[in-house]
């Protein structure tokens, strides 16, 4: 069979569906599952967790499937203009201009190639919003291995309201937004799916999330949009109850709002005299400023200061707080929104910091401060 692919159409799929290759070099699934039809490329990885396809339409008539090395795809990658395609055998032959080349191929039919043709549709979602929910992965466990749980990422509907989840014990970043959709749907997703996820979907699209059960649990989660399609496994078990620890709607609690540039850019100047993993920011909230204070192993002290407002229906306390510095900065950069909410009890009770951002999404992220 003989056929051809712009090289420019190999040069974007490759970044995107490189990231689901199986790392043992000795399995199936090290390969890439490549597959011409109905004039279009389907290129396919594959892991124990995730499963990415990426289509993309090309002019070639005829059918053909097989397995091809990574190294294929590297090759390709340094190439320009029509790439020419001639298959025979377990053989590729390929041609560039002047430049010609040959590849072993490998037949797929052992190839675990999953489809969503059984799945069931939960909804649909503008890009841009899932963009935005899937920043919740920040707050998840990275070595957490006892309580499972920790190490994902819940993605919940309930009551019109789409909910991304993580947390690792110390921290919580749950991100939300209104929905009309009155689907309840809970599941917990792998850590790498999200971050694949987050590499392949592009802005301004459309996402279908979709899923598949056995003995009415869910065992596969599907995100599906123009060209892309990414299947992940789900971790079973219960999310902590990451509701009750919001502290906006407690009594008693204090609330401040700061500018977020300007505590970005303050933080940013204090913590770059700081090396230690915790970064621990005194944040001395004082009458109408916030005194950001660090000290580093050698005793040296980094100081600067934000102004604030406070809340039309909470009051607020002076009070000296020592916060995880790199947990804040990872919020901060991770909201669309030009005021934070900073919500607090107690120097020993966990922080509430929130945004909202135009398009109504809502960030709170809760932390335990620094003893």
């Amino acid at each position: 069979m003989q056929f051809s692919i712009d090289a420019s159409i190999i040069k974007k799929i490759i970044p995107g569906v490189s990231g689901g290759l199986s790392k043992d070099k000795n399995s199936i699934l090290s390969n890439y599952h490549v597959s011409i039809k109905n004039k279009t490329l389907s290129l396919s990885s594959s892991n124990n967790i995730v499963q990415i396809n990426i289509t993309s339409s090309i002019e070639s008539e005829g059918s053909c499937e097989f397995l091809a090395k990574p190294d294929l795809f590297e090759r390709l990658k340094a190439l320009n203009g029509e790439i020419f395609f001639e298959l025979e055998d377990n053989l590729l032959t390929i041609k560039n201009g002047s430049y010609k080349t040959t590849a072993k191929i490998f037949d797929s039919n052992d190839y675990p190639l999953e489809t969503t043709k059984d799945y069931k549709t939960v909804t649909t979602f503008d890009t841009n919003d899932i963009l935005e929910l899937l920043k919740a992965h920040i707050a998840s466990s990275k070595d957490d291995e006892q309580t499972r749980e920790f190490t994902g990422v819940l993605v919940e509907i309930d009551q019109n309201k789409v909910n991304f989840v993580a947390t690792n014990r110390s921290r919580l970043f749950w991100i939300n937004k209104e929905i009309e959709n009155k689907t309840n749907f809970y599941c917990i997703i792998e850590k790498e799916s999200i971050l694949q996820l987050g590499r392949i979907l592009k802005p301004n699209d459309k996402v279908k999330i979709l899923y598949k059960e056995s003995s009415e649990n869910i065992t596969k989660i599907a995100f599906q949009s123009n060209n892309a399609t990414i299947i992940s496994k789900v971790i079973n078990g219960q999310f902590p109850q990451y509701q009750a620890v919001v502290l906006e709607d407690a009594q008693n609690v204090s609330c401040i709002v700061l500018d977020r540039e300007s505590l970005k850019s303050s933080l940013q100047k204090v913590l770059a005299l700081s090396s230690d993993e915790l970064a621990v920011v005194e944040f001395d909230i004082k009458e109408n400023t916030v005194v950001l204070n660090v000290t580093n192993k050698e005793g040296e002290v980094a100081t600067d200061i934000v102004n604030f407002l406070t809340c039309e229906d909470k009051a607020h306390t002076q009070i000296v707080l020592n916060i995880n510095g790199r947990y804040t900065m990872d919020f901060l950069n991770n909201v669309q929104s030009d005021s934070i909410y900073f919500y607090y009890k107690e120097a020993i009770k966990p922080l509430e910091l929130k945004a909202i951002s135009e398009s109504k999404i809502n960030y709170i992220f809760v932390m335990t401060p620094v003893r």
